[in-house]
């Protein structure tokens, strides 16, 4: 899916999938680059840090696959 949402320019959900996919594999060195070019090409260059520190917990938080649902009540 992170290719996917790449070819149609949709940078940020593609960098969600790819950090969904981390959480199942942070070893994959070629995911972690992927990522890298999805955030650089979305422009969130505050993600740097976390990805060259390999923060999969901040990055998660900051590209969640779903957005939370608001709370109703």
């Amino acid at each position: 899916m992170g290719i996917a949402y790449a070819n149609l320019g949709n940078y940020t959900t593609s960098a969600a999938f790819y950090v969904a996919a981390m959480g199942l594999n942070g070893g994959a060195d070629n995911v972690w680059a992927y990522l890298r070019t999805n955030i650089a090409c979305a422009g969130r260059l505050e993600l740097m840090g976390p990805l060259d520190t390999k923060d999969l917990a901040a990055l998660q938080k900051a590209l969640p696959l779903h957005p939370p649902m608001p709370v109703q009540g």
